[in-house]
């Protein structure tokens, strides 16, 4: 993969940025904060996305969208990745992503996105982040997390995540299959018992279809039994309705003589009142109410009509009192109607100058709102920044200490920790030195046992003389050995100030320095724009007040508009009642009403008789139920007369009826002796009817046993070549089984797992070795294990990575990435590296040039390191540069220059 291009746009610090990328080696540099490690950012993004745990702001804080564009290519495929991010209330989703193959769409969406771009390139996310991707501060993340932690992501980086996942998969696999294997015992006994229940069946069946038969004769029998009792229990049924019908017929014409008997009584008693009732109509007829009936009705009416002609007189004089206390009412009201008016003027034109003023007030609002939530920013970072100062090197904060101040710190501790390694490495070769001259002397002394002339003045040698020589030699070997001694506790010393110049290096390159610095930039940053809103907040404060003294004179306003408006509605009322009354002409109303009053009043006093009868209690509800009294009179005389024509029918018929009841007696005397002839029909027949129906229910039970045991033997047949089924699918699976068993061993982590993983370890140990021998680090030799854990052979002693120093260990990471991702290699031909060279000083830095001149020039020959890109803001490395980019900060925006060598 070479990455070609970048675009951002109001991504991070950079509104509109363009980054053109090539093969070789790349060297983007920049002053800290100028927005460089955005770049590696925007890659990042536009790849994988942001994953929850690692969600942070990427959107500039003056916009609510940012765009990433990142061309690269693979092989002779160009793509193209896009990925659009929008923030809504501090919350960023991808909006849209898309991926482009060659101009065509591969993917889209941000989950499809991130997924295809770790299939074209052949790792996962978290393989390219632990492996060509080295984020800012993290070169030596690899050896800084737990043994079990490295271990997993040395399996993912080489691609044996698959391999575990294909090893627990066959391993599932191989243990449901025991289990099914386990069941072949039991499917056998289950498939002899079933067959045994078969053949019980069958033999049941059999009883059964026999005892069906004898079923169907017995019913044919009894069947044709029955039809005969059937007719038989008809005709008898056919008698006895005829002789019931005749006895109720009887009974009925009974019952109507014995009713007509008591009508003629009643008839002829009624008769005996009819001359009565005749005399009472005639003076019922003959009475004054009846005569004057009519005349107290209508004098009645006219009454009331007075009565209504008074009441319209009192309603007609109200309405003239109202019309009068309207008229006064308004006059009251047009005093206040004046004042509210003037008042509805002068809110309506406060109205206008509030819209005039709205603006700036909302803007001196909002700018107040942002110049507090800044204020509390800064409050917080502050806070901040006591918390970490705790944690710092007591000299950063009492000498107040610039980050430059910092690194030159740094690199002084580096090279006086240098020194003191290379007094050590001194003191070694000393201490090597005298080892070696003691050896000799004491193989001397030795040899002088033997020895007949002195080795040093060639004179013969005497005890005397022997001795004294031998007594010079153990005198120079107690010299040398107090010497050994003396460089033996140096070294520990030195060793000792070197712990100490590394706890140094560590606290004055901790996470919590470079927060420091950097909350301190934030808050200088905010704190210079709080300054410029409080001047945009001065500059519309005016417009502030003018709004707040036009609301506070508004106060009140909606309820004078109200009051305006309710008595504006009031008095057009009263108005309008007004003119109403005026258009009626009560007065004369009035006048009409009562003139009319005494024209009745006249043409009452003019019937003299009915009014006199009214006067004595006489009303028309009396005259009412008189004329229903001689209704009701009529309707029974009438009654009566009719009653003498129903006496002449009732006794005709009467007549009739005693000879159809002697008719029917004889008939129901032959009816009789004709049923007695029948017997006990109802018996004989109810123990037929019996019998049928157990033979039908018997013939039921038959057939629903016979289709239960059908069904039971079909299950059965089922059930025989499922067990078949299962029995030879069990045999086929134990055959597969014994296959994978073999497969599973291959794919444990001790198989196929573990080869890859020691090819891997070598070749990744050997090329880390190469490169660690390009540093200037006195290191003898280095062992990666496969949790990622690295030995150093320094000084003739082992020594794990965590003892070495922030720049040693810098430099191992380095070489251990590089190694990591040559190994890697496939479709990935790039590494990229945000500020590698924190911790290392000017000659590492040095070194580290020329190693990336040799990861190019020699270890791309197998096309594995086509493309380099380093972050830093270090210039050493420029030199090595086949691009260089410069990114700077104008105007609190980051800009990229493009320049190639």
């Amino acid at each position: 993969m070479i990455i070609e291009n970048v675009k951002m746009e109001n991504f991070l610090s950079h509104s509109h940025s363009d980054v053109n990328l090539g093969t070789g080696i790349n060297i983007i540099l920049g002053q800290n904060g100028s927005g460089k490690s955005s770049i590696f950012e925007a890659i990042k993004v536009a790849f994988f996305g942001q994953g929850e745990s690692e969600r942070k702001r990427v959107v500039s804080y003056n916009s609510t969208m940012a765009n990433i564009q990142v061309r690269f290519r693979i092989g002779t495929h160009e793509y193209e990745v896009y990925r659009q991010i929008e923030n809504k209330k501090d919350r960023e989703t991808t909006r849209s992503a898309a991926l482009l193959m060659d101009g065509q769409k591969l993917a889209e969406g941000a989950s499809a996105v991130s997924n295809e771009i770790q299939n074209i390139m052949g790792i996962s996310k978290s393989a390219f982040i632990n492996s060509i991707y080295v984020d800012q501060g993290q070169i030596d993340s690899l050896v800084k997390e737990s043994p079990a932690e490295r271990k997993d992501v040395f399996n993912e980086i080489i691609g044996l995540k698959n391999y575990d996942k294909a090893f627990s998969e066959v391993d599932r696999i191989v243990k449901g299959m025991s289990e099914r294997i386990g069941q072949y015992e039991y499917l056998t006994d289950d498939l002899k018992k079933t067959n045994d229940e078969k053949a019980r069946k069958e033999e049941e069946l059999k009883n059964v279809i026999l005892e069906e038969n004898k079923n169907h004769l017995d019913m044919d029998q009894t069947e044709r039994l029955k039809d005969n009792i059937n007719e038989k229990h008809r005709k008898f049924i056919e008698k006895t309705g005829k002789l019931q019908s005749q006895i109720e017929s009887t009974e009925k014409a009974k019952k109507e003589m014995d009713e007509l008997e008591r009508k003629i009584v009643d008839l002829r008693e009624g008769l005996k009142n009819l001359d009565s009732l005749k005399r009472k109509q005639i003076e019922m007829e003959n009475s004054d109410l009846y005569l004057n009936g009519d005349k107290i009705t209508l004098i009645e009416q006219s009454l009331r009509q007075i009565e209504d002609e008074k009441n319209q007189i009192n309603q007609l004089e109200k309405e003239l009192e109202s019309l009068r206390e309207s008229a006064k009412e308004i006059n009251s009201l047009n005093k206040r109607y004046s004042e509210l008016n003037s008042k509805i003027k002068e809110i309506e034109e406060k109205e206008k100058e509030r819209e005039q003023t709205s603006e700036g007030n909302y803007k001196y609002i909002n700018l107040e709102k942002e110049v507090g939530k800044k204020l509390s920013e800064v409050e917080k970072s502050k806070k901040m920044l006591k918390e970490i100062e705790k944690s710092l090197p007591e000299r950063i904060v009492s000498q107040k200490m610039s980050f430059d101040d910092v690194e030159e710190e740094i690199k002084k501790l580096r090279t006086e920790e240098s020194e003191k390694a290379s007094e050590i490495a001194t003191c070694s070769t000393v201490i090597k030195r005298l080892t070696d001259e003691i050896t000799k002397l004491k193989a001397k002394i030795d040899e002088l046992e033997n020895e007949r002339q002195c080795p040093l003045c060639g004179q013969e040698l005497t005890q005397e003389h022997r001795s004294r020589v031998m007594e010079e030699y153990r005198t120079q070997i107690e010299k040398s050995e107090e010497e050994i001694n003396s460089n033996k506790s140096k070294q520990s010393a030195l060793r000792k100030k070197i712990e100490n110049l590394n706890a140094s290096i560590e606290a004055f390159s901790s996470n919590y320095v470079r927060n420091y610095f950097k909350i301190n930039d934030d808050i200088s940053r905010t704190e210079k724009e709080i300054n410029s809103m409080q001047n945009d907040l001065n500059g519309t404060r005016d417009a502030h007040i003018k709004y707040e003294q036009i609301l506070s004179f508004l106060k009140d306003s909606e309820k004078i508009k109200k009051e305006f408006r309710e008595l504006e509605s009031k008095m057009s009322g009263l108005r309008g009642t007004v003119e109403s009354l005026n258009k009626q002409d009560i007065p004369e109303k009035i006048n009409a009403r009562r003139k009319k009053i005494d024209e009745i009043e006249t043409d009452i006093k003019s019937n003299q008789k009915s009014y006199s009868l009214w006067q004595q209690g006489k009303r028309s509800q009396d005259f009412d139920k008189l004329k229903k009294a001689i209704m009701e009179l009529k309707v029974e005389i009438e009654s009566y007369l009719r009653q003498e024509d129903s006496l002449k029918d009732a006794k005709t018929r009467q007549d009739s009826l005693r000879v159809l009841i002697e008719n029917a007696n004889t008939e129901i005397g032959k009816l009789k002796e004709e049923i007695n002839q029948f017997g006990d029909i109802d018996r004989e027949l109810s123990d037929i009817n019996s019998r049928y129906s157990d033979l039908v229910e018997r013939r039921v039970n038959l057939t629903g046993q016979k289709s239960s045991l059908n069904t039971s033997i079909q299950d059965l047949e089922k059930n025989i070549e499922k067990f078949k089924g299962d029995l030879e699918e069990i045999e086929r699976t134990k055959k597969l089984h014994d296959f994978l068993v073999l497969v599973r061993k291959a794919f444990n982590r001790d198989g196929i797992p573990q080869l890859i993983r020691q090819m891997a370890l070598e070749s990744i140990n050997s090329i880390t070795r190469n490169l660690i021998s390009r540093f200037n680090l006195n290191m003898e030799d280095i062992r990666i294990s496969d949790d990622l854990d690295v030995d150093i052979m320094q000084y003739g002693e082992v020594k794990n990575i965590t003892q070495l120093s922030g720049g040693e260990k810098t430099a191992v990471s380095i070489a251990m990435r590089l190694a990591i991702a040559k190994y890697l290699g496939r479709n990935i031909s790039t590494i990229m590296m945000d500020e590698p060279t924190i911790y290392l000083d000017e000659e590492r830095r040095n070194d580290l040039r020329e190693i990336l001149q040799y990861a190019m020039k020699d270890l791309s020959d197998e096309g594995i390191f086509p493309q380099i890109v380093i972050i830093t803001h270090h210039t050493e490395l420029e030199t090595a540069a086949d691009i260089s980019l410069h990114v700077s900060k104008v105007d609190g925006r980051s800009v990229v220059e493009n320049s190639s060598y």
